[in-house]
């Protein structure tokens, strides 16, 4: 029977250490079962290049499908009450999880350094029993603790009010098989000061701002440039709008059909 299989990222190869229990999936089961697969989707260019590197596959039996977001849900929304219900003022924000390789530690260090002291760090993501403690940890050391707002889990529905109303996402991610929260925030009209890794430039293209994610300085300086500077500022708003309208998950199911069709096709020539 044929089978199509889609990978997002090899981050239990890459990092083993934050994921252990999926190390031995990647390493062993999965290389098996990509090569018995018809055909196998990632979700970026990068992604697809990874797999070939890490598995020695044949490029020619990857397909590319972007991942894509609900418009329904994240677009502009000019939300004052949210500030309200979570006691914050003007802030720059971080979506995903406190796993080492989102540089969360380098970003805490830039927010730290900023000359701008009237300006507060959000922070969305599950608050977990192994790598919180220690964020929380570096948090303590800061001169700028105070202004550093964990908030845990955030439903999924309150996200775009807090993406709108951030005055950047802040997200220097060190590796990313996609990296959605680039896309959700351009598509709800919010600065995006990221690094240029990975698959992140396929997401963000010359929308969003780019950093040295191993530069504290300039991790700094990107944060500095985006809050000060007004025409900056409304550039990457608009530009990002534009950029997140290319992203649909109807386009990633238009992408998955015709690898469904290319299956399809190729099984009926070897069948004639």
């Amino acid at each position: 029977m044929s089978q199509i299989v889609t990978v997002h990222d090899l981050i239990p190869l890459k990092y083993p250490e934050v994921s252990p229990k999926w190390k031995y999936y990647y390493q062993y089961a999965l290389p098996f079962l990509l090569k018995q697969s018809a055909r196998i989707i990632a979700v970026s260019e990068y992604t697809k290049q990874d797999m070939v590197n890490t598995y020695h596959l044949d490029p020619d039996l990857i397909e590319v499908v972007y991942n894509g977001y609900d418009q329904d849900l994240f677009y502009p929304q000019a939300n004052p009450a949210i500030l309200e219900q979570y006691n914050l003022d003007k802030y720059l924000l971080y979506v995903g999880d406190m796993r080492f390789y989102k540089n969360l530690s380098r970003c805490l260090k830039a927010f730290d350094g900023l000359p701008c002291k009237n300006y507060q760090f959000v922070i969305t993501g599950k608050k977990d029993d192994f790598f919180y403690p220690e964020i929380k940890r570096q948090t303590a050391n800061l001169a700028a603790q105070e202004r550093i707002i964990f908030l845990d889990y955030v439903p999924t529905d309150e996200l775009p009010g807090l993406y709108s109303m951030a005055q950047a996402l802040v997200f220097p991610s060190l590796y990313e098989g996609f990296g959605l929260p680039v896309l959700e925030a351009m598509a709800c009209g919010c600065p995006v000061i990221t690094s240029k890794v990975t698959s992140i430039p396929e997401v963000g293209r010359d929308s969003v701002f780019y950093v040295d994610p191993y530069d504290v300085d300039s991790i700094a300086q990107g944060m500095y440039q985006v809050i000060t500077n007004p025409e900056l500022s409304t550039n990457l708003r608009h530009q990002g709008l534009t950029r997140a309208k290319l992203f649909s998950w109807d386009q990633t199911a238009e992408g998955v059909a015709q690898v469904l069709d290319k299956c399809l096709e190729s099984r009926g020539k070897a069948k004639s």
